[in-house]
């Protein structure tokens, strides 16, 4: 599900939403498809970290997020994948490399983060992949945003 190097890169104000698009422009299914990959019934669990965002503090993100370069690096990621799929996973892996030395430098700071697991949503392998990634984005934003305050 989505949560991984793509969500981080796009900076701490976009830090609790969804994007179930990938940098390609195509909706995240892939979780949907190893599932049926099994070909037997499946269960997904949506997990959220409430609050995690919280719980350090990095000068590099800051600034990026200050001076709108976290902003500038995911339009310039849309606009070289509209010329280059290869220029864009180029420019991608450059950031992803920069952003993953970056967090080195993380300051710890005390927070309370919890962690929910959400009931599972069954995916049966004749199910179609869209509908269940809808289904399953559906869950886990209603959660998110019936469970937790607003940033």
């Amino acid at each position: 599900m989505p949560g991984g190097l793509e969500e981080a890169l796009s900076g701490h104000e976009n830090a609790y939403r969804l994007d179930w698009k990938s940098k390609s422009g195509t909706i995240r299914t892939g979780f949907v498809r190893a599932c049926q990959e099994v070909e037997e019934p499946t269960m997904v669990y949506g997990i959220y970290a409430d609050n995690a965002e919280e719980t350090r503090f990095n000068i590099a993100h800051w600034l990026c997020n200050l001076l709108y370069i976290s902003h500038l690096f995911t339009e310039i990621t849309k606009i070289l994948g509209n010329h280059s799929a290869r220029l864009q996973n180029i420019w991608f892996h450059i950031g992803a490399f920069l952003w993953v030395w970056s967090m080195m430098f993380n300051l710890p700071f005390p927070a309370k983060a919890t962690i929910y697991i959400l009931p599972g949503i069954s995916i049966d392998p004749n199910d179609d992949a869209n509908e269940m990634a809808e289904k399953v984005s559906h869950t886990l934003e209603t959660f998110i945003h019936s469970n937790t305050q607003e940033r």
